[in-house]
């Protein structure tokens, strides 16, 4: 979730939304985290953080946004108990 953080930091747009049922009310969307790979670079010659960005692949791309820190913050919970 940190390098998720940083991109949005530097103004990267890192989410997406969907609709997850076509027969749902069309209002209804659900935002996705982008794939690292679809993220434009602020800066062209930047120095990526692979380990950041890796955890990020395995852990939140092309995933529910509302899924991904529901996770995340029971990790936390679990760290305070």
């Amino acid at each position: 979730m940190l390098w998720a953080r940083n991109r949005y930091a530097h103004g990267q747009l890192i989410t997406w939304a969907v609709r997850p049922d076509p027969f749902a009310d069309p209002t209804t969307y659900e935002h996705r985290w982008f794939r690292s790979a679809d993220i434009v670079w602020d800066v062209p010659n930047a120095i990526p953080d692979e380990t950041g960005e890796k955890a990020y692949n395995t852990d939140a791309a092309g995933r529910s946004v509302a899924m991904t820190l529901r996770a995340e913050l029971s990790r936390l919970v679990m760290l305070l108990d």
